[in-house]
């Protein structure tokens, strides 16, 4: 008898052994998953914790740069705002920042960075206000080569990586590289703000002028915060 059941014990025992094996690897599959999950969920936290974290840097340096721009001019009085919306007409004409006339803003009004002009207040409402950046082809600006206090003036070309200096003497030496600053000779805005650097150099109509391509002190693709600049002359044509 014991023959006969022996190689019927063994095959029950063997198909037991497969069944109970066959249970523990669907278990550990499922366990396998659901921990799968678990460090998916993680591992997104973990990347959104870690995009936090660099976007607070980068802010927090901004902010710091603000605030040693501010210190560095103890005799302007400035109010920091946020861009909240740019022109829809082109990226580069106009933004919208989130100060307006309940914080003082004016029309007229200077808009900066701590690397140097942005533009004007050209309108406002009680809690926003529209600028008109320098990039703009209504906007102009009295400026001067910093070095040699060569002036001209600072038209815009609609182009975020360009302005164009003009009505500059035939016979002034202005080079390539050379800063451009606010010249102070405007109601509107003061002298010695950064404006650009010198990019190139071309004669005018007949020889008689000079004019210079300009790169912008600003980044207008990166810009997120502004400083305006609150006058009493503010107002002014």
């Amino acid at each position: 008898a014991r023959a006969v059941c022996a190689p019927l014990q063994n095959g029950i025992r063997w198909a037991g052994e497969v069944l109970e094996s066959g249970v523990r690897l669907v278990a550990d599959k499922r366990e396998l998953a659901a921990e799968n999950q678990r460090l998916r969920r993680r591992v997104a936290e973990l990347t959104q914790e870690t995009q936090l974290l660099t976007e607070l840097r980068f802010e927090n340096q901004r902010l710091r740069d603000m605030l040693g721009f501010a210190r560095a001019r103890p005799d302007w009085t400035l109010k920091a705002a946020t861009i909240i919306a740019r022109s829809p007409a082109s990226w580069y004409h106009g933004l919208t920042i989130d100060r307006g006339e309940r914080d003082g803003v004016r029309p007229d009004m200077v808009v900066v960075t701590p690397q140097g002009l942005v533009g004007r207040v050209t309108g406002t409402t009680a809690r926003t206000a529209e600028v008109l950046l320098i990039t703009d082809r209504e906007s102009a600006v009295g400026v001067l080569v910093q070095a040699n206090r060569i002036q001209g003036l600072l038209e815009g070309y609609g182009d975020r990586n360009r302005l164009r200096m003009v009505n500059i003497s035939y016979d002034a030496d202005v080079r390539r590289g050379q800063v451009v600053v606010t010249s102070g000779v405007s109601e509107i805005f003061p002298g010695g703000i950064p404006v650009g650097k010198v990019v190139s150099v071309s004669s005018g109509a007949r020889g008689l002028l000079k004019q210079a391509v300009i790169r912008p002190a600003v980044d207008f693709d990166r810009v997120e915060e502004v400083f305006v600049l609150v006058s009493e002359q503010a107002g002014g044509s």
